[in-house]
């Protein structure tokens, strides 16, 4: 049987009925919350993982999806799954990572590859209850949602740069060889760009539900893990319960103990070490330099730990701990103005002179900017 797939004059092209109808019919399952493949025995064609976790999203996540998913993308996930389970773990936040909502930097417990997988099921999830034909989709979802934040891991990050913009640079590489490899990237390079002033308009229907994704999972884990250090509770847990000498919130240290670790050189040294111009949290902007109090406080907590020290929070008294110490220092409340249209931004600083950190690197005296477009204009303290 013959279909004229184009219209008009142009050429037909024959097919066969039953290549047609394999190319528009997909098998759904009687309950989309559950695939019947996932239940399917081991075969040897399936990867061997080393981690449980991995083992479980995939055969729960991956596999079920094998029949509506193109062999590329379903090799390249597979590929992909087994790289970053042999990856050295790390943190799935930063202290000093400007794209980190604040409200969710507590996380520091949570890993990297705990947090992509939960982020990959809730995306799953909820393509599932969207979209009648999710699984059309899925392989593009799965992508974008379980390597979104990978810029954020030591061996893909670049420096100076935010990890969105890192994390797809490095997905960019792995998955060149798609045709449908544009939305997944794009994704992943957006996925924190609503968190600023300025509002990101895009036609890629993948965004949307990783940007949700991303914040379901986030309030999942801060559920998880804050009952558990105000309680203490036993068992198997993301955030163990607190310890002697092992406290995310120890009571504050008086003059003496600070004098056992603190050193003006070593902090100064730290903070000289973060100073960019990319971002708002940490730049040199004339003659002074600007340091967010989260940025403050890590180079403090970097210093505790090359000292063997646990972490400490010192969000009760931060500006008069540095002040005292540091009496040229200034914490003050600033409004920043950009070029072209964005919104004026307010927020609070710690002002050092410019000419303490010298030598300042070339990039460190660039003009300060971010990934969203915005650069600095000027600093309005109010």
């Amino acid at each position: 049987m013959k279909f004229n797939l184009f219209g008009g004059s142009k050429t037909p092209r024959q097919i066969r009925l039953g290549d047609l109808a394999r190319a528009f019919w997909q098998e759904r399952p009687e309950n989309q919350g559950v695939i019947k493949d996932q239940d399917a025995p081991r075969s040897d064609a399936d990867p061997v993982f080393q981690n449980q976790d991995v083992e479980n999203f995939w055969l729960e996540y991956v596999r079920p999806f094998r029949s509506t998913m193109t062999a590329p993308m379903f090799q390249a996930i597979q590929a992909l799954l087994l790289e970053i389970e042999r990856l050295e773990p790390c943190p799935s936040i930063s202290a000093a990572d400007s794209e980190t909502p604040r409200q969710y930097r507590g996380l520091s417990r949570i890993t990297l590859l705990d947090h992509s997988l939960a982020v990959a099921r809730e995306a799953v999830d909820l393509l599932r209850a969207k979209e009648n034909d999710f699984q059309m989709h899925a392989g593009k979802i799965l992508l974008a949602a379980l390597f979104h934040d990978m810029g954020k891991h030591p061996s893909a990050s670049i420096a100076n740069m935010p990890h969105s913009y890192t994390g797809a640079v490095w997905l960019q590489k792995r998955i060149s060889q798609l045709r449908d490899r544009e939305p997944i990237v794009e994704a992943v390079r957006l996925h924190h760009a609503d968190y600023g002033l300025k509002k990101f308009s895009s036609n890629n229907p993948i965004l949307p539900i990783l940007v949700q994704a991303d914040r379901i999972a986030r309030q999942k884990e801060l559920a998880r893990v804050i009952p558990e250090e105000k309680t203490g509770q036993e068992g198997l847990s993301i955030c163990p319960p607190a310890s002697e000498g092992n406290t995310q919130h120890p009571p504050e240290m008086d003059d003496a103990e600070w004098d056992t670790w603190f050193s003006i050189e070593k902090f100064f040294a730290g903070l000289r070490s973060r100073i960019t111009c990319m971002g708002f949290d940490k730049f040199c902007f004339g003659d002074e330099v600007y340091f967010s109090p989260s940025i403050v406080e890590a180079v403090l907590n970097q210093i505790r730990a090359k000292q063997g020290l646990a972490p400490a929070d010192f969000r009760q008294d931060l500006p008069g701990l540095i002040t005292s110490r540091i009496p040229e220092a200034r914490n003050e409340k600033y409004r920043l103005r950009f070029k072209d249209d964005f919104k004026p931004m307010k927020k609070w600083f710690f002002v050092f002179a410019a000419a303490d950190f010298e030598p300042l690197g070339e990039s460190a005296r660039n003009h300060p900017r971010d990934s969203e477009g915005r650069w600095l204009k000027d600093l309005e303290r109010v």
